[in-house]
């Protein structure tokens, strides 16, 4: 089939045979292998571990069902509890895993408060 305006090869298709039509439109031309990006696993940082041990041992010490947040003075329930520092890591990485920098406290308010230092008296 000859279409008016578009000049068709004279060579050969070479998967079919055809003159109708270039190589790149063929349908029998073979399927190219999907190329899959692999990606690498994402590494843990080197404090992961030893933070999650942390955790575990201050709630094993803490047994309470129910705690204060530490930020707004709300309660927190053991599921819902995470573990604020109180200084900043950012500003003593030295008070990481010092257990009296750490105080109870909603995750809202805990990823609100960031990394600043805040110093909030409720009552």
């Amino acid at each position: 089939m000859f279409k008016k305006g578009v000049c068709m090869p004279n060579i050969a298709c070479e998967y079919c045979g055809s003159y109708e039509h270039y190589k790149t439109w063929c349908y029998n031309k073979p399927k190219q292998p999907i190329k899959v990006k692999v990606t690498e696993v994402k590494k843990r940082g080197k404090h992961f571990y030893a933070w999650k041990a942390f955790r575990k041992d201050w709630l094993s010490r803490n047994p309470e069902l129910v705690f204060t947040c530490g930020i707004c003075g709300g309660q927190v329930s053991r599921e819902e509890v995470t573990l604020d520092h109180i200084i900043p890591r950012s500003s003593g990485p030295q008070f990481r895993y010092d257990p009296k920098n750490i105080q109870p406290a909603h995750y809202l308010c805990n990823t609100t408060k960031g990394s600043r230092k805040v110093d909030i008296t409720w009552s």
